[in-house]
This record gives C-alpha cells, sequence and structure tokens, in this order.
C-alpha cells in the first residue's frame, strides 16, 4: 500500500480542528510533549461513540500516544509497530489485522477491542484491561499480560502463540482458567495465575 506522508504537526492539528479521516497516512516520528498534551487534553472531552477515528490502513510506527482517549478507533490494518499506549482509552477499539508487535499498553483500557488476527508479538499489556476484547486469531507470542484484566475475554482458545506469551497474575474467569489449564499441559511454560 501507498502512504500518504502527513508531519505529526498537520495531523495533530487537523485532528484539533475536527477530522477524523486519516486512512492511509504514514506518521513516523515523535510528537512533542506539548503537542501530545494538547491532543490529549482536546480528546479527553470526546464521544467517539457514533463518530470514531478512522486510520485504518496506515502506517503509525513508534509515536508516543499513551493517556491518549481513541475510544472506538478504526485502525484495522494498520502498523503500531513499536508504538507506546500506555494509559490509553482505546475501548471498543478496532484493531482487525492491525501489527502492534512490540507496541506498549501498559495500564491501557482495551476493553471490547477487537483484535482478531491482529499481530500482538512483543508487546507489552501489563496491568492491561482487556475485558470483553476478542482475540480470535490474534498472534501473542511472546506477549506480556502480567496483571492484565483478561476476564470475559473472547476467543481465547483460537489465540495463535498462546504458549509463547507471558502470562502472571493475570485476572481470568474460570471458563479462561479452564483454557489456559489445558494450555499449560501442552506447554508447561505456560502461566495464569486467577486473582
Amino acid at each position: 500500500m501507498r502512504y500518504s506522508n502527513i508531519s505529526e504537526k498537520e495531523f495533530i492539528r487537523k485532528i484539533l480542528t475536527g477530522q477524523k479521516y486519516f486512512r492511509g497516512i504514514s506518521l513516523q516520528r515523535r510528537l512533542s510533549a506539548n503537542d501530545l498534551e494538547e491532543l490529549r487534553e482536546y480528546l479527553k472531552g470526546q464521544n467517539f461513540t457514533e463518530n470514531p477515528i478512522i486510520i485504518s490502513d496506515s502506517e503509525i510506527r513508534g509515536i508516543q500516544l499513551s493517556g491518549l482517549n481513541l475510544s472506538y478507533v478504526d485502525a484495522k490494518e494498520t502498523d503500531f509497530t513499536g508504538t507506546d499506549f500506555t494509559d490509553a482509552n482505546l475501548y471498543g477499539a478496532n484493531f482487525r489485522g492491525a501489527i502492534l508487535k512490540g507496541a506498549i499498553f501498559r495500564k491501557a483500557i482495551l476493553t471490547a477491542a477487537d483484535l482478531t488476527e491482529a499481530l500482538l508479538s512483543g508487546a507489552e499489556c501489563g496491568e492491561a484491561n482487556l475485558r470483553e476484547a476478542n482475540l480470535y486469531r490474534t498472534h501473542l507470542g511472546r506477549a506480556c499480560f502480567e496483571g492484565a484484566d483478561l476476564r470475559d475475554v473472547r476467543n481465547l482458545e483460537f489465540a495463535l502463540g498462546l504458549h509463547q506469551a507471558y502470562f502472571s497474575n493475570t485476572i481470568v474467569t474460570p471458563k479462561d482458567k479452564e483454557i489456559s489449564d489445558q494450555e499449560s499441559a501442552k506447554h508447561p511454560k505456560f502461566i495464569v495465575e486467577e486473582k
């Protein structure tokens, strides 16, 4: 896919003026602390339930997006390799087929997010809230879910690389614990502790 390059200043300016459609963009430079704070404040009061930000089929690598309200963002098929989503609100986000390799989701809200067929390999999801997230055919190899909330996660049994992911002090339901126990029997290093 051919991407349309956009500077971080232009990206922020467009969001601050209400633009929400960014399909096919390439954004790879760091946002300044001041710009990030202005964007964080603006997005804090936004309701994206009916009209989400669309950044699908894009390349947004290694960007600092911590603490942003990106609830319901449509980011399917987007490459977020190494992007930092620490403390971000990603409730109901659409990450279908997204590349999230090495992304940081520490303490992020991923409740009801669709991670179907996403590449989450090597991602840091410590203490993240993934309740009701869809993990159908999500690649979890080497992802860390230490202290994460996976209660009522959907399709855990169909996730790929489950035995290579790190689960410690992970909050799960009895059903998910049963899936993890079955996986542990096949792969002794797989550890899920129910809180």
